[in-house]
């Protein structure tokens, strides 16, 4: 479902950077993507693909870990289009 978000080599000018900035990865199961497109269109987002709801698989997975709660604000891009028709 997400096979295109696999990079195969890192950048090192990008992994340099991540590193001053402390940023850690996180690993996400496909039915974390899954579960990741019906929650957006459930709180009233676009309709993506799975790998387009990358980041707010990521926020749902992260959330209790960094204490976000109903009050925090959060930016999150739903980064590709849902092409397949409804």
């Amino acid at each position: 479902t997400a096979e295109m978000l696999s990079c195969g080599e890192a950048s090192a000018a990008a992994l340099r950077i991540l590193w001053q900035h402390c940023v850690e990865a996180m690993t996400l199961e496909e039915d974390e993507l899954l579960a990741a497109v019906d929650r957006l269109i459930e709180l009233g987002g676009p309709r993506t693909t799975p790998s387009g709801a990358t980041g707010v698989a990521g926020l749902l997975g992260a959330a209790g870990r960094f204490g976000l709660d109903s009050t925090s604000r959060v930016l999150v891009i739903a980064t590709e289009a849902d092409l397949e028709p409804v």
